[in-house]
């Protein structure tokens, strides 16, 4: 059972309303395409036309929810999701994309995104988290 840490989701109803509102977004733009990922990459083990083409589209669509995540999430200046410090919607956030890991994404295009990512896995909570998921990341990567 993991704790969340009571600053994770802000005591103001303004700034719980945006961490609500990007999680609402989140579950639509990113949990559903980073499952399908995961769920075809092990379904992949004897490829398919389908399933190649659902990897595709997942991927196009983890694409495209981190460009709008540069552009409407990450305002210039602020760097994190909802604000001046991370939050659960960082916390959804960094843990769906880190799944997808495997595929080598091109972030290129968006440096915002790629200075958020950075920041979150700078933080010992973030590293503490992932010690053990790293090395799948490596080894699907392979």
């Amino acid at each position: 059972f993991l704790r969340v840490h009571i600053y994770r989701y802000p005591s103001s109803l303004r700034e719980r309303s945006k961490v609500d509102e990007y999680l609402d977004w989140h579950i639509a733009r990113i949990r559903t395409p980073c499952t399908q990922i995961m769920a075809t990459a092990v379904s992949l083990r004897v490829p398919s036309v389908r399933g190649l083409a659902q990897l595709q589209w997942a991927s196009a669509a983890i694409l495209d929810a981190v460009a709008q995540i540069e552009h409407i999430w990450l305002a210039p200046n602020t760097p994190y999701l909802c604000g001046s410090s991370p939050t659960l919607a960082d916390v959804a956030a960094i843990g769906d994309l880190e799944s997808v890991e495997f595929l080598q994404p091109d972030y290129s295009n968006n440096p915002r995104f790629i200075a958020w990512r950075d920041r979150l896995r700078s933080r010992a909570s973030f590293k503490a988290a992932h010690e053990d998921f790293w090395p799948i990341i490596r080894l699907m990567s392979g």
